[in-house]
């Protein structure tokens, strides 16, 4: 007797649908598992408060280092100070750009997975402010 394992695998795959516990919700939430996350860009005017006197500069290791802002303006972030943690901050060019007092535009992202390949320096931990991974950022005035 020959048997067609394709349909009696579709027809088994078929009944366990049927009966099994397969609520929308339970569907939507193994779809969300395995999906990539899209990370969304905050953007936002703010005042350097504090910026750490001195810091590792990327090398051999990769650094980042976190920065006080004051925020100036900002449709999503709703507290007043953020630490904004820049990868190799070395990279903005002059020891002197990251001054306090300065306005700067910033763009960054509440998810700190990114984090876990640098070497991060953050003073303001203990703060327990709201801490951002920096992206993008660009001197605006003092």
């Amino acid at each position: 007797m020959f048997v067609n394992y394709t349909v009696v695998f579709l027809l088994s795959f078929c009944l366990s649908m049927l009966f099994c516990d397969c609520t929308p919700k339970k569907a939507k939430s193994f779809i969300n598992s395995t999906q990539v996350a899209v990370k969304k860009l905050i953007k936002f005017r703010a005042k350097l408060i504090t910026a750490p006197s001195g810091y590792q500069k990327c090398g051999d290791d990769k650094v980042a280092v976190g920065f006080r802002f004051r925020v100036i303006d900002s449709e999503k972030l709703l507290n007043q100070e953020v630490v904004v943690i820049f990868p190799c901050p070395e990279q903005y060019g002059q020891d002197q750009f990251f001054s306090e007092g300065h306005i700067f535009l910033i763009k960054a992202e509440q998810d700190l997975s990114e984090k876990k390949n640098y070497s991060v320096t953050n003073n303001f931990a203990a703060d327990k402010l709201e801490t951002l991974w920096g992206i993008e950022i660009s001197k605006q005035s003092r």
